[in-house]
């Protein structure tokens, strides 16, 4: 790249264009832009997909060059109960998923075709909890034919999507971004001699600092026959 390109992230999450197809986890039938359902038919049930709808570019100056690059991404996955009548949107007692002695507690969650995700949460038939999943991101960019080599110019994010859900309703949220700089994305990143950016991707998720978009509260039981 020149020295004077101007190299940055793209990021649109939606709530309204349903992006699965555009990923791997396209293995059944939308219903709604975040809402998937796949008959299970050794069980004779629908298993249920809540999901967000994320899009990444790679830009140079306003121009998509994701081609000739790879997405970077880390991801940390939590679990909190759901505070308040009718629930949400406070959660509370946040716990992991998974525990990962990766960067930060993330772990290495990307590939070639990364451009579109759609992370959620799956369940079979009602839930019987009032509870949010989380999950936390931090996305990078690099080089198109290394596996893991961070191209720091284009800087980072930093960013959450989560699903709340009840026996009888979801809803989605999916945060606007937090912007890494160069150094801060190489200490995400665990780039040797680059400090970890604390200041902004906290040990534990700070869901309050984040502006979202959010669906309403939908119900989603008559998708379970």
């Amino acid at each position: 790249m020149l020295p004077d390109t101007y190299l940055r992230i793209g990021y649109e999450p939606s709530a309204v264009i349903d992006r699965i197809s555009q990923t791997n986890q396209s293995d059944g039938t939308p219903v709604s832009p975040t809402l998937t359902r796949r008959w299970v038919a050794a069980d004779r049930v629908y298993d249920l997909y809540f999901h967000t709808n994320l899009k990444y570019t790679a830009l140079a100056n306003s121009r998509d060059v994701s081609n000739e690059y790879r997405l970077l991404r880390l991801r940390r996955q939590w679990q909190g109960k759901l505070a308040g009548s009718p629930p949400g949107p406070i959660a509370v007692g946040y716990e992991r998923t998974s525990q990962i002695d990766g960067p930060g507690g993330f772990a290495m969650d990307s590939g070639r075709k990364s451009w579109f995700d759609c992370p959620g949460f799956k369940n079979v038939g009602r839930s019987p909890d009032s509870l949010r999943y989380l999950q936390e991101f931090i996305v990078g960019i690099g080089s198109l034919n290394k596996e893991f080599d961070l191209v720091p110019e284009f800087g980072g994010i930093y960013l959450i999507a989560a699903v709340d859900i009840t026996p009888e309703k979801y809803k989605i949220w999916m945060s606007l971004e937090k912007r890494l700089t160069e150094d801060q994305i190489k200490g995400a990143m665990r780039v040797p001699g680059n400090p970890y950016p604390s200041q902004i991707i906290s040990s534990t998720p700070d869901f309050t600092s984040f502006r979202f978009v959010p669906t309403e509260w939908q119900d989603y039981t008559q998708w379970l026959s």
